[in-house]
């Protein structure tokens, strides 16, 4: 292949490329993209092997959370009206946590409540709470 046919194929995919909507991850992802809104994202390590991650979309009432311990996902649950309460636990290896998240869709914001067991430092308790 020519150097001029090779640089014309990359600028062609690069143009198709740019030209393409991004691809939704889900079919929640795709409607918030339709609609023009994307559910808002936090997110915290604690301990440096647990985090949680915590989106709401304050529009449609609800909230999704994720928890992984060494990048390994451990929980997920959906947050609405009707439950607004969930419990995650998971382990991976010795390290181990369990987390209870609590949304309030009145005052937009999410509180977790865990508890991490990480070897050598043992068991800490934190709280946090998201608001959106």
């Amino acid at each position: 292949m020519s150097r001029r046919l090779a640089v014309g194929v990359v600028a062609a995919a690069a143009l198709f490329l740019a030209a393409s909507p991004p691809a939704a991850a889900s079919p929640a992802a795709a409607h918030d993209l339709a609609r023009g809104f994307a559910p808002a994202c936090q997110s915290r390590t604690f301990l440096g092997s647990y985090a949680e991650k915590v989106c709401m979309d304050t529009e449609a009432r609800s909230a999704e959370v994720e928890t992984r311990i060494l990048r390994v996902k451990t929980g997920e649950c959906t947050l609405t009206p009707d439950t607004p309460t969930c419990t995650t636990r998971g382990s991976v290896g010795s390290y181990k946590a369990t987390t209870v998240f609590t949304a309030d869709f009145v005052n937009n914001t999410v509180n977790s409540a865990a508890e991490t067991c990480v070897p050598l430092a043992g068991c800490q308790k934190s709280q946090r709470t998201y608001a959106f």
